[in-house]
């Protein structure tokens, strides 16, 4: 009996626990799920997020934010003690530029607003103003100078480059004149737009704005690269660019020093370490000093006088001292993915014009970003571009967040974000009130002609709405200019054939008719040569108004 009454309390204990674990697990498995599914719905937005149809336009914002918090955060930093000895306030500098990085994503969200035909109709005014802009800031006394460019407007504590603004409102009105053409368009049609940057650069070039100068050359160049040119072109272009680098390096005393001690500096020696050279040879000192992990946020020795314009053209080397080699090559990857993303939009979007916004804005972007960091790591000579979204800097600041906005409309203008927000996606964009976007039709492209005749002539003598027509069907058009086809006259008839056949070609009958009845239409092609349709693929597949065009 004892021995029963042991076992029957060793199976009630044993039951007692296994009741008791049960309800653990339970409470366990109540209390984790729900975290569980919380965390699954997290991962499966986050993951449609950024991979979904509205993918670029997060991506880019994303990017775009990140670049600012970092760029307000290293110029609080590297910006301090000159701060303190130019203004007696160690936070001068770090709050004027909060203010224009704020101004700059109103740009942002302006540009993101603004439909395209209104751009299409303010396009050729603004240029014309940012024209005259650049003539004004030439004049001495009105411009000022500095680092040996009169390049800037000075009102009191503000300072404007006009420069930075004729670079956007460029790019955007000669995507647009190119967006107009066919092809069918020539190359002079091409050249002829592209001649708008004759007079904007002849104008820096006065101003002896050498990294200006550099930037509107790049802009040349990706234009020409987009616009499908042949190679001939392209390369002539750049080395034309090259040869007007080299003139304006070598006509000017203190570049021509910087351009003799990055020679000396690629066969391994030192050249005025403490005058021409002084900048680029404290900047890899700098780098040398971060190492791999840095010294520290703060902790830069380079900020506090030993490297002159630590929060603007050398930002860089104090991001490499600080954060080290990690932090460079942070930064490094998201220029290089905003880059990669902008390609992507300019690929996916269906409007010429809007393509070339993309991808040459996106070009001018990353390619200054790399250029400030290679003088700035000594691969290339100084040319004194910024870091776009980094460095301190009013006007860069606005207009490079005003010229991303406009690629991240671009990419809301993609068939799949197109029909996403039709759809009701893109809360983001309801919260912002934007306007939904339409999918592209040759029809929305405008007349600039009908403002000014240096416009018409710019885009060629054929009307815009001809060339519109014959965008939406390029397999239709004829190269040959005659009387409409009702009224040509028909072959006469060769000798044996019925007159009623008009002299044509028997129609082939239909594959699925096996009675023969029904027969296909004949093929209308110009009388007198061989018509060889326009490539495939000329308006979303390929980059450039022009569609894939060899290379001559």
């Amino acid at each position: 009996m004892a021995t029963e009454s042991i076992k029957n309390v060793g199976n009630a204990a044993s039951t007692h626990a296994t009741e008791t674990n049960h309800e653990d697990t339970s409470k366990k498995q109540k209390i984790g799920s729900p975290v569980k599914a919380e965390l699954q719905k997290f991962v499966a937005g986050f993951r449609n997020y950024y991979t979904g149809p509205l993918a670029d336009v997060h991506l880019i914002v994303t990017i775009c934010i990140i670049l600012s918090i970092l760029g307000v955060v290293m110029v609080l930093d590297a910006s301090g003690p000159a701060s303190l000895r130019d203004y007696g306030n160690y936070y001068t500098v770090f709050i004027r530029q909060c203010i224009f990085m704020l101004i700059g994503w109103l740009g942002f969200y302006v540009a993101l607003r603004i439909p395209f035909s209104a751009l299409r109709k303010l396009a050729f005014p603004l240029y014309i103003f940012s024209f005259l802009l650049l003539i004004l800031v030439a004049i001495p006394g009105v411009g000022q100078e500095r680092n040996g460019a009169r390049s800037w407007f000075v009102f009191g504590p503000v300072a404007f480059q006009p420069s930075e603004l004729a670079k956007v409102i460029i790019i955007v009105v000669v995507a647009l004149y190119l967006g107009q053409l066919t092809p069918m368009s020539k190359i002079g049609d091409t050249l002829r737009p592209i001649g708008l940057f004759i007079p904007i650069i002849a104008l820096v070039i006065v101003q002896r704005d050498l990294g200006m100068a550099v930037t509107f050359g790049v802009v040349l160049v990706a234009f020409l690269f987009f616009s499908r040119l042949p190679n001939k072109v392209i390369w002539i272009t750049i080395g034309g660019a090259v040869a007007l680098f080299l003139i304006l390096t070598l006509t000017t005393g203190f570049r021509t020093d910087r351009l003799i001690a990055y020679w000396h500096q690629l066969k391994g020696g030192t050249y005025d370490a403490q005058g021409a050279g002084y900048q680029s040879y404290q900047s890899r000192l700098a780098l040398a000093d971060g190492g791999f992990s840095g010294v520290g946020l703060g902790q830069s020795r380079a900020k506090y006088f030993y490297l002159p314009e630590a929060p603007n053209d050398f930002v860089f080397a104090i991001i490499g001292e600080e954060l080290g080699l990690i932090g460079s090559v942070i930064v490094t990857l998201l220029y290089t993915a905003l880059g990669l993303i902008g390609l992507r939009i300019a690929r996916r979007v269906l409007d010429p014009s809007m393509r070339l916004i993309a991808s040459v804005g996106t070009t001018s972007i990353v390619v200054q970003a790399f250029i400030n960091m290679g003088y700035v790591a000594g691969a290339l000579p100084v040319t004194g571009l910024q870091l776009p979204l980094i460095s301190a800097g009013g006007s860069a600041t606005v207009t490079t967040l005003f010229l991303l906005g406009l690629i991240t409309s671009t990419a809301r203008h993609e068939r799949a974000a197109v029909a996403a927000i039709s759809t009701g996606s893109g809360r983001i964009g309801k919260a912002l009130h934007l306007s939904t976007p339409h999918v592209y039709s040759p029809d929305d492209v405008l007349n600039f002609g009908r403002y000014t005749g240096i416009a018409q002539w710019m885009v060629g003598k054929t009307p815009v709405s001809v060339k519109a027509s014959r965008s939406t069907d390029p397999r239709r058009a004829d190269p040959r200019p005659g009387p409409p086809r009702a009224q040509q006259q028909r072959p006469k008839p060769r000798p044996g054939q019925s007159s009623s056949a008009g002299g044509r070609r028997k129609a082939p009958t239909s594959r699925g008719n096996s009675t023969g009845s029904r027969t296909l239409p004949p093929l209308d092609r110009p009388q007198g040569r061989r018509w060889n349709p326009p490539p495939r693929g000329s308006y979303g597949d390929n980059f450039g108004p022009n569609g894939p065009r060899s290379r001559r």
